[in-house]
């Protein structure tokens, strides 16, 4: 799964060849990878201050970090 900050999906892939899964289940996997990418942005945004106030990075206005 590939998420926005803003909790958006870009990209989703599944796949269930020996053992499928439900749609209540799909759902499930789909909150528990917003929860890891809701977290991950925000880490990476106190990343971000942390380098700010040290002054390594100069750009202003960043709402999220794209690699």
């Amino acid at each position: 799964v590939v998420g926005t900050g803003s909790g958006r999906f870009s990209e989703v892939q599944a796949m269930g060849e020996e053992h499928t899964f439900s749609r209540d289940e799909l759902d499930s996997l789909l909150d528990l990878a917003l929860k890891g990418i809701s977290e991950l942005v925000e880490l990476q945004k106190a990343l971000y201050e942390a380098n700010t106030a040290l002054g390594y990075w100069k750009r202003k206005g960043v709402k999220e970090a794209r690699f």
